[in-house]
């Protein structure tokens, strides 16, 4: 799936007739470092869960467990590369965490999440987990597996959001005494927007984040 949806997106950024802003087109060594911080990266078509949770218990919960460590516990307990929302709660819960599962049915309940949570997100038909950070005066702000960090309009995140229903994960200490890292979900105005902002693209939102 990873291999795709760079591919489409690559098509799109070099599309004659596509006006996106120079800060995306020509981004620098340094753009790329924020974009990628605190953030897991995939590393496998198949492992955007994996690298979900590990972004969520390495960068929120300071564990030093990375997306090969989830990955290690799945290879031992599954016979096939599909990971479900029951999974990753599985694999929280042998890192020690607890997890538990919430149907969304009211966008409007995601402003008030104070910790990150693992979403599951339809980008144009492809399933993918993805890391909510925080959400913020009508933008959305994920800490993405394959995209790093990313900003989305609400409206547009509501409709990738709910093509697949509108579940979360809530990943949560069982030691209340964890060193928390809060710096993972503290949004500094302006500066976090101008990663990729894709408010600029006006109706334009590009694949895979553009709603149906």
């Amino acid at each position: 799936m990873k291999k795709i949806l760079f591919l489409v997106l690559g098509i799109l950024l070099l599309a004659k007739n596509y006006n996106l802003p120079k800060s995306v087109l020509f981004s620098s060594h340094s753009w790329i470092n924020y974009r990628d911080k605190n953030v897991e990266k995939q590393n496998f078509d198949y492992s955007c869960g994996s690298a979900s949770l590990a972004t969520i218990l390495h960068y929120f919960y300071n564990k030093n467990i990375k997306e090969k460590d989830v990955l290690k516990y799945f290879f031992k307990n599954k016979k096939n590369d599909e990971v479900s929302f029951l999974d990753l709660s599985n694999a929280a819960k042998y890192f020690g965490f607890k997890a538990e599962g919430i149907e969304i049915k009211n966008i409007n309940l995601l402003k008030k999440l104070k910790i990150p949570v693992i979403i599951y997100l339809n980008l144009g038909g492809f399933y993918h987990f993805s890391v909510l950070k925080k959400v913020k005066n009508y933008k959305v702000y994920l800490a993405d597996p394959t995209f790093g960090n990313t900003v989305l309009p609400f409206k547009y995140f509501e409709k990738i959001f709910f093509l697949k229903k509108g579940y979360m994960l809530l990943i949560l200490p069982k030691n209340k005494n964890i060193d928390i890292n809060w710096d993972f979900v503290k949004i500094r105005n302006g500066q976090d927007d101008k990663i990729i902002d894709f408010l600029k693209f006006k109706n334009d939102i590009p694949f895979p984040f553009r709603g149906k």
